[in-house]
């Protein structure tokens, strides 16, 4: 299981325990997946995470910051 690392822009709006099944409408079958997309994503513009939290879909969006930074 992957944790929510703290400042990140998944901080505070994916919680441990959720599984992320699509990003930007594509679906993600694995960690792997998931971060191809989402390091293929540009600084800075917006992505939407479609996970499953407690038996619920929610969406989640979230700004792309450069690889290794932080946000505060």
């Amino acid at each position: 299981m992957v944790k929510v690392q703290p400042n990140t822009p998944a901080d505070g709006l994916i919680n441990d325990g959720d599984i992320i099944t699509n990003v930007n409408g594509i679906q993600t079958d694995s960690y792997d997946e998931l971060e191809i997309i989402v390091s293929e994503t540009e600084p800075d513009k917006p992505i939407t995470l479609t996970v499953m939290r407690d038996g619920q879909q929610l969406e989640v969006e979230l700004m792309t910051v450069p690889y290794g930074q932080t946000v505060q």
